[in-house]
């Protein structure tokens, strides 16, 4: 009677390399594919939420939201808070939103990244390209 060898040496429609014996060369094993990185998104494709207090100046608001127009900013729209933030922050949900929250951040607050702070944990997400910033 044939050993299990002899007959998968002889099976129709194997490889050449299925021949040899098992474990008569190491089996190379493919790299796992890259973890795909976001790409980041363009100012134009973002929507930027502006909140502000309703007891504060909505001048500031007004002139935030001139100038990321003016930057190329896709949707800007203001929405009034009932509560005062401290300082500025700038909000991003998709780790490919980092690059653009840095440029609002820039016209935000210039110079300043402390300000810019990963809310990729947040759940709901709300959708891709969605910036917040939160004025004081």
């Amino acid at each position: 009677m044939p050993t299990a060898q002899e007959i998968w040496r002889h099976l129709p429609d194997r490889p050449a390399e299925a021949t040899k014996p098992p474990g008569a060369e190491p089996v190379p094993v493919a790299d796992p594919a890259p973890a795909a990185v976001p790409r980041p998104a363009p100012l134009s494709r973002a929507r930027v939420v502006i909140h502000r207090s309703r007891s504060s100046d909505p001048r500031a608001s007004r002139e935030l939201a001139r100038r990321l127009r003016e930057a190329g900013a896709g949707q800007v729209e203001i929405r009034d808070v009932g509560f005062r933030m401290a300082r500025p922050s700038i909000r991003y949900f998709h780790a490919g939103d980092r690059t653009v929250s840095d440029a609002v951040g820039d016209l935000v607050d210039p110079g300043r990244r402390d300000n810019v702070a990963d809310f990729t944990h947040f759940r709901p997400l709300p959708r891709r390209g969605t910036i917040e910033v939160w004025l004081p």
